[in-house]
């Protein structure tokens, strides 16, 4: 949210913490493909989501893993961090054939404030820092 760290996802399923000059506070495996990221606007949670893996929590000044959605057959399309919530675009993979949602989260507990069925969309896009543009 400053601009002072960077988060990094990986294919092999690993979310990293990069800071200035090349620190590394922290890293995780997470599993599956790691393909969003979205820091809270506060800086003081990170969340990951991807191919075959949970939405995952983690407190961003630690790397410790907090709450958890999902499991590994479980794809996220969108991941899009607000002040009060967390928007998640998610199917199934593959070999299960489920429509997507968007998931409308609270961020701190990952429980599920709202479910928008949304069987043509990928992704979720603001208009403006806090404001939900469209899906």
């Amino acid at each position: 949210p400053d601009g002072a760290r960077l988060a990094v996802g990986t294919d092999d399923g690993r979310v990293l913490l990069l800071e200035p000059g090349g620190a590394r506070p922290w890293e995780r495996r997470q599993g599956g493909q790691v393909k969003w990221l979205a820091f809270s606007p506060d800086g003081a949670r990170l969340h990951a989501a991807g191919h075959a893996t949970p939405i995952q929590a983690y407190d961003a000044a630690t790397g410790a893993p907090g709450a958890a959605l999902g499991g590994s057959d479980q794809d996220t399309w969108g991941l899009l961090a607000t002040a009060d919530r967390l928007y998640a675009t998610v199917g199934q993979t593959p070999t299960a054939n489920a429509a997507a949602q968007v998931l409308v989260l609270d961020p701190r507990t990952l429980e599920a404030v709202e479910v928008l069925p949304a069987p043509e969309v990928e992704k979720v896009v603001l208009a403006r820092p806090g404001e939900l543009l469209g899906v």
